[in-house]
């Protein structure tokens, strides 16, 4: 890799590489300890796909995990490539009560910054692996709008069985039955649709969906030092700082009003320096208590601050991995240029993924039977989520993927 960096240097840049010095043999402490690896690329203008076309093919080589914490979780083909894998697995006679389960283990974000321009895509990917059920109102809304299409074609196929029909009073007796049939089966789907599609508006609970051969956690990550009360703490402050902007504006309320009085009864009054002055300093207060007012605010965000993962890694079966500056998205895999470095010793994936996983999970869920982790992990967000709700302090950083604002948005 250190070749190839100090040798292209100069071909895409048409400049001496760093100091314009040659390429040097590593030594000191990495000169037992060299490792193969490998650079994976996107960049388009010169064909280069490497990194989309390694996502898709080293999925294909999972028997036992995969294990991906990035920033985005919104390129579907990579959905489709692990739920076949799966899928074809399944086929070929594996038996999860005899040889276990591929497990998923995604790490990821669900807030405005992490996901807000593509909450779309997300969900594809996420209903893709049947857990559409942790971004819920964006499939009600995208489900809802698949039924409207639905029912809109089934009413075409009723209209014209119909209108047929009508055609049909000189045909045989045989005729009008199967027209009849045809008619009666598309009355029962099109009411069968409008109460499916009228349940999911008004409020049916998404649940998540069996992918055979698959078991999958997605997850978040929140600050493991969160205290308890945190928000109720915040929201006395919040108080005060409200109080103090109410003052402020009613001091400039009262300040507007004694000086339309004055204009009247002292000649000059407006244009007295000392007035300028003293606006001037009302004004500064009443911003400077908005602004704590909104610093406040945004400090207390939830009851459990996120945090934003800004990760680009994935890990197979304890010896593959793949690390650098791609996302796990459309723009990422075809569109930006990035780099990333995949290597296969597992020396040392499997004990970046242990330090992850205990740092994920105080220690709790990073054993290297995957069965047990997963257990691990599903009682540690359902543990975090009760927490959450009951204002409790965090017993780990990672928490389930959930995102409840119905916003759609479809920006790469």
């Amino acid at each position: 890799m250190d070749h190839d960096y100090f040798n292209s240097f100069p071909v895409y840049t048409s400049k001496l590489g760093p100091k314009d010095e040659p390429v040097k043999e590593w030594g000191g402490f990495l000169k037992d300890k060299l490792i193969a690896g490998q650079i994976i690329r996107t960049q388009p203008q010169y064909g280069k796909y490497d990194i989309m076309n390694t996502y898709l093919h080293v999925v294909k080589n999972a028997s036992h995990y995969i294990y991906i914490k990035n920033q985005y979780f919104r390129w579907p083909p990579l959905a489709d490539a692990i739920l076949e894998v799966a899928r074809q697995q399944s086929h070929c006679g594996r038996d999860p009560a005899k040889h276990d389960s591929l497990y998923l283990f995604v790490v990821t974000n669900s807030s405005d910054a992490g996901i807000g321009s593509g909450t779309q895509k997300t969900y594809e990917m996420l209903d893709i692996l049947g857990r559409s059920d942790t971004i819920p109102e964006v499939t009600r809304q995208n489900r809802v709008d698949d039924l409207e299409t639905r029912i809109e074609h089934a009413e075409g196929n009723l209209r014209e069985a119909k209108a047929l029909g009508a055609l049909l009073f000189l045909a045989p007796e045989e005729a009008k039955k199967r027209n009849q049939e045809q008619i009666n089966g598309w009355e029962a789907e099109v009411k069968r649709l409008k109460a499916q599609r009228d349940k999911l508006a008004g409020g049916e609970t998404i649940v998540p969906e069996e992918r055979p051969g698959l078991k999958i956690h997605v997850c978040t990550l929140t600050a493991p030092d969160t205290p308890e009360k945190r928000v109720w703490d915040l929201d006395k402050q919040i108080k005060q700082a409200e109080k103090d902007r109410e003052e402020a504006e009613k001091a400039i309320e009262n300040q507007r009003e004694y000086d339309r009085q004055a204009a009247h009864t002292q000649p000059g009054y407006g244009r007295n320096e000392a007035l300028r002055v003293k606006w001037e300093m009302l004004m500064k207060r009443l911003e400077a208590k908005q602004a704590k007012v909104r610093e406040l605010k945004v400090q207390r965000g939830g009851p459990w601050p996120e945090v934003y993962v800004h990760s680009k890694l994935m890990i197979i079966n304890e010896t593959y991995m793949t690390l650098g500056s791609a996302n796990i998205n459309s723009r990422s895999m075809e569109v930006d240029t990035e780099m990333n470095i995949a290597h296969h010793r597992p020396e040392i994936t499997q004990q970046a993924r242990r330090d992850l996983w205990r740092q994920h999970t105080n220690g709790r869920g990073a054993m290297d039977d995957m069965e047990a982790a997963f257990e691990a992990w599903r009682d540690i967000i359902n543990e975090n989520a009760k927490n959450k709700k009951n204002e409790k302090a965090p017993i780990a950083s990672l928490c389930g993927f959930l995102r409840t604002d119905p916003k759609i948005t479809n920006k790469d």
